[in-house]
């Protein structure tokens, strides 16, 4: 089936980053470029997007099958606003009253990539925007765009692909999606101390060039209490509330919603700071970015 497919899966991929670099620049007016991440960027990219806005596509014609993309809140209130015809921006976050802004940006892509995909090849297809949520079906490809302009910061796309859409395309999924023995296993000479696993990142974290400038709100956690209402409604200046904590025990380091250490408060240039006595794996701590 591979062999008759008019297009290539990678070359599908680029299509659609073209078109969306030439939509953004319609609707902007400035010059997007548009680029298909490597394998190796996928897992970051997800966690980027992360609990983000989905929009799915059918495929009909001469192709069928289910394709979704995900986009960051942030990235979907742009496109909304930029559909709407405000100035790229304008909008900080995404809210229901921008769904029908977005739905029409993307149905503007689908119409724009069928154009170019039938350009390519002999070959009639179409796309329709059928729905936001998450998928329910098991990704066969998944892949991911990148659109940068000047002065203006990259807009990231996560693109999932079913597989009869996959078989389709003649495609196959990109090499982090194979099996995990189909690639080189680094050479271990003695086995590493457990300590040594609490502060080490494996010998593989992929790409994480892309996370190192996503801003997290850091807090420390010094013990909790329950409190009925009424006990809140009386609290006044000077009331004391008992902590499930005791004094010796050790503060938590809560980043995203998760511990992530726990140690000791001191005092740095007047500020509150904490000593980490105990720090989680390099692989909870990346839990944290995708809860």
């Amino acid at each position: 089936m591979s062999s008759a497919a008019p297009w290539n899966s990678q070359q599908y991929l680029q299509t659609w980053a073209e078109a969306l670099a030439a939509l953004l620049k319609e609707v902007s007016g400035a010059s997007f470029s548009a680029e298909v991440l490597p394998s190796e960027e996928i897992p970051v990219l997800q966690v980027l997007v992360g609990n983000g806005i989905w929009t799915r596509m059918v495929a009909g014609k001469s192709l069928s099958g289910e394709q979704a993309f995900l986009i960051s809140q942030a990235d979907a209130a742009r496109l909304a606003q930029l559909q709407d015809g405000e100035p790229d921006g304008a909008r900080k976050t995404f809210s229901e009253e921008d769904a029908p802004a977005l739905s029409a940006f993307f149905a503007r892509l689908a119409e724009a990539a069928a154009t170019s995909l039938k350009k390519q090849a002999d070959g009639e297809c179409e796309f329709r925007v059928v729905g936001v949520e998450k998928p329910g079906w098991m990704a066969a490809i998944k892949s991911g765009l990148r659109l940068t302009s000047v002065g203006s910061p990259p807009l990231l796309v996560f693109l999932q692909i079913d597989p009869p859409l996959t078989a389709l395309l003649g495609g196959s999924p990109p090499r982090s999606e194979q099996p995990a023995a189909a690639r080189p296993t680094p050479a271990v000479s003695s086995p590493a101390p457990a300590a040594a696993s609490t502060a080490t990142p494996p010998q593989d974290p992929g790409n994480l060039g892309l996370l190192l400038d996503v801003a997290l709100n850091a807090t420390l956690r010094f013990g909790e209490s329950q409190m009925l209402l009424k006990d809140i409604l009386e609290l006044r200046s000077g009331s004391v509330v008992e902590l499930g904590s005791q004094i010796a025990d050790p503060v938590d380091l809560v980043v995203a919603g998760k511990v992530i250490a726990m140690g000791e408060v001191v005092v740095v240039s007047g500020n509150y700071g904490l000593r980490t006595k105990k720090i989680a794996s390099w692989e909870q701590r990346m839990d944290s970015l995708t809860a």
